[in-house]
């Protein structure tokens, strides 16, 4: 395996990339002049004192070839290149449901459990790691633990992020404390569910009570409650709000709706740009249009094209962008097959991209779109 600087030199050398982004990358390794001329990029002092900080938004370029990609807040915390998402509706049985499907997702070979207080089954999740790790299946340093606060349909929720005579910071870090308790351990990751009440239309004080609420994510992070911090359905105005506000520690996740039908470039290449990494839940559709996205003309003749099926398309398609995908199942035979289908590289042809692109469809989202929140 190359050294993961091996990796971005080769990187460098690649003719799409500025001469500029190659003299930071270069020098950010640490390589001699020699190997710049190799480039073709002459030695510039002022480019080498600014290349660190530039190559911490390029590096994620290569993170779909390095597999594991590490948290800017946490860099021990290496994040893996798939992850189970945990969310079932009431009708599903959410609870036990979420117990099952997060047993069988670490039995199937999944690292990464994505949670939520609002999908009211942290407990259960608990349960199930603690039986994995009583099982000999796993050990709690192999896991990685997301779950989110602050979904506004929650009605406490919704006060915390919308009533200006309420602290968010406490508010939300108690709320923190308490997923805690019904995780029964510490979650390695936590999130920011959304960036605002959705009915909310006062964006002063939304950024407001985000810039709180940040504060007591940023709280629990220093207390020892998770490695590290992020935030969810955050758009590029709801970030750079957030950090001209003043932060300790910038969010170093978004995870984001992101499927064929919403691709979401955009935000995505912003985000990574950033120094975020993404993360995609609801990467087949949403549960209105898993159906219809699965049995895609285009998607079912890229399938057949490249000897996959459409979700390995998916899955393939997003780990190449450096997407984390987040699929969820309750059926132990889906779980193993999205595991082994992630780490499987798809040749995608140029043709292959510019297809799939075709179908974006903003009408086919499953939850809100952020860029209508204030």
């Amino acid at each position: 395996m190359p050294r993961f600087d091996d990796l971005i030199v080769a990187w460098a050398k690649d003719a799409s990339i500025s001469k500029e982004d190659k003299l930071a990358v270069m020098q950010y390794c640490g390589r001699g002049v020699s190997d710049l001329e190799a480039v073709g990029i002459e030695k510039n002092e002022a480019a080498i004192r600014n290349s660190r900080k530039k190559v911490e938004s390029l590096t994620y370029q290569l993170s779909s070839k390095a597999g594991e990609q590490s948290i800017r807040d946490t860099p021990t915390l290496k994040l893996p290149i798939i992850g189970a998402g945990l969310y079932f509706s009431s009708t599903e049985n959410s609870k036990t449901v979420g117990r099952d499907s997060a047993y069988e997702a670490i039995k199937a070979g999944f690292r990464l459990l994505d949670t939520a207080m609002w999908y009211d089954n942290e407990e259960e999740v608990g349960a199930a790691v603690q039986q994995a790790i009583d099982e000999g299946i796993v050990t709690r340093e192999e896991l990685i633990i997301t779950t989110k606060v602050c979904n506004p349909e929650n009605e406490e929720i919704h006060a915390l992020m919308s009533d200006p005579e309420i602290d968010a910071t406490e508010g939300v870090y108690q709320h923190i404390r308490e997923s805690v308790e019904r995780l029964g351990t510490e979650p390695d990751v936590i999130l920011v569910h959304w960036p605002s009440a959705w009915d909310l239309k006062d964006t002063e004080l939304a950024a407001q009570k985000r810039h709180a609420i940040w504060k007591g994510l940023e709280k629990a992070k220093e207390e020892g409650l998770a490695q590290s911090i992020g935030v969810s359905n955050f758009t590029l105005r709801h970030y750079d709000e957030l950090i001209s506000a003043g932060v300790t520690y910038a969010p170093a996740i978004n995870q984001l709706e992101i499927n064929p039908f919403i691709p979401s470039d955009d935000l995505v290449e912003g985000s990574q740009q950033r120094g975020m990494i993404v993360q995609a839940y609801s990467p087949f559709g949403s549960h209105k249009f898993v159906k219809e996205m699965l049995s895609n003309e285009t998607l079912l003749s890229i399938a057949e094209e490249t000897d996959a099926t459409p979700g390995q398309v998916i899955l393939s398609w997003l780990t190449q962008r450096g997407i984390i995908p987040l699929p969820r199942s309750s059926n132990p035979e889906r779980l193993a097959e999205n595991f082994a289908k992630a780490h499987e590289v798809i040749e995608f042809k140029p043709e292959h991209i510019a297809e799939i692109s075709k179908l974006a469809d903003g009408n086919k989202r499953g939850c809100p779109n952020p860029f209508d929140l204030a």
